[in-house]
């Protein structure tokens, strides 16, 4: 198998193809898609990763409004890309059907749980990744792949057709391998450009005291970079990041239980471990603890909020460390997970947009750099991104984005 082959084998379900239509033109005419296999695509079957849920899904009739609306602009549609079991994980990790390979740091994991859709725009398969984001299921593949991440403002966009998690922080969300290709996808979706302002990058000081010593570093360099052309203020936020993830949790994992409770009492031997461990743990949330966690949830969007405003962006890393090795402990990779949640329950608990730009050297170890906006900010949150200087060009804003081949 040619290492193409393999790849492709490795980001995309092996669904017997069908043809899918486009229009001819339009703003996303030239761009190939990968659908993460959450989403509702005409003449496939909808398997979010579970063996259970494939059986059961049929063949479906219909594509989901926001693949209709990528299909209506252009997109050519490649196929559906691989997720971690039900969407809930941040590994990009599968029992059942395998796990992606990183195209650039084969020995790392991709990220989840829109893994597959990370692995195919990186490998040069796919140029737009339609994937979802409830607890950074696009921002870490993004920043595993060194890829751009969209995790757009909550209820921007439609998840009419596609399968829920936990909707109180279920985003559709985007990987692509430049800032140009993702301003495309925005205009496509109809996001609105917003006004032209100059940014100002507010960088949460007390935030990064649990990223690990390197990539502090390399933040602080980039953040100085930053100086000369762009205000910035740093500043010590007061947010709670250990108590932020747990009312993150407490939301996140009582509503993921009940969108599959069936396939935890029903079928819980076709789980796997972790996975059925997490809907467990949701079963016996109390509504006492959700109803604080939702309060709390509340208190941090107006918090947040007042750190930003128009064209005032968070300016901080993707994750707190460094992006693990496949085969690492289990413990390492829990630990990654968690610390992953607390930096990125952020927007799931505001409901803000967040992009995720690489800043990683070729030969460095994956890491990357997010620009938080207020709500509906979405697209001045790509223009600050595009705006915000380069250290020593390790971020490219004018990567190849059409058709790339390899």
């Amino acid at each position: 198998m040619t290492p193409r082959a393999l790849l492709r084998a490795n980001a995309f379900m092996p669904y017997p193809e069908f043809p899918v239509a486009n229009a001819h033109s339009g703003v996303l005419h030239g761009y190939r898609l990968a659908v993460k296999d959450i989403f509702d695509v005409a003449g496939y079957p909808t398997g979010a990763g579970s063996a259970v849920v494939l059986a059961a899904s049929g063949v479906k009739d219909a594509s989901a409004p926001i693949v209709e609306a990528l299909l209506a602009a252009g997109a050519e549609f490649v196929g559906k890309s691989y997720t971690d079991e039900i969407a809930y994980s941040l590994l990009g990790q599968n029992s059942h059907f395998g796990s992606p390979i990183n195209p650039r740091w084969p020995d790392r994991i991709v990220g989840g749980s829109s893994c597959g859709s990370a692995v195919a725009v990186a490998a040069g398969l796919a140029d737009i990744g339609l994937g979802t984001d409830t607890s950074g299921s696009i921002r870490v593949p993004a920043t595993a792949n060194g890829l751009i991440g969209w995790r757009p403002t909550h209820g921007l966009l439609s998840l009419e057709g596609c399968r829920p998690l936990a909707p109180s922080f279920d985003c559709a969300g985007f990987l692509t391998r430049s800032v140009e290709a993702m301003d495309a996808v925005m205009g496509a979706l109809g996001v609105e450009d917003g006004a032209d302002l100059e940014p100002t990058y507010v960088v949460p000081s007390d935030l990064l005291e649990i990223c690990e010593r390197g990539l502090a570093e390399e933040f602080a360099k980039i953040v100085d970079s930053l100086g000369g052309r762009n205000r910035v203020v740093a500043l010590e936020t007061g947010l709670d990041l250990v108590r932020a993830r747990d009312a993150f949790n407490a939301i996140l994992r009582r509503e993921a239980y009940e969108n599959n409770a069936e396939l935890l009492h029903d079928y819980p031997a076709s789980l796997d471990p972790a996975i059925r461990e997490r809907l467990q743990l949701g079963e016996i949330v109390t509504p006492r603890r959700l109803s604080l966690a939702r309060d709390f949830a509340a208190e941090l969007k107006e918090r947040i909020g007042t750190l930003l405003w128009d064209n005032a962006f968070l300016l901080m890393p993707t994750i707190p460390g460094e992006v693990p090795k496949k085969h690492a402990q289990q413990s390492e990779l829990d630990e990654f997970r968690n610390q992953s949640i607390a930096y990125c329950c952020l927007a799931g608990l505001s409901g803000f947009p967040q992009l995720s730009v690489p800043i990683t050297a070729p030969d460095s170890v994956a890491q990357s750099i997010s620009i938080v906006g207020v709500g509906g900010a979405d697209r001045r949150t790509l223009a600050a991104a595009k705006l915000m200087s380069t250290h020593r060009n390790q971020i490219d804003f004018k990567s190849a984005t059409k058709r790339e081949r390899h």
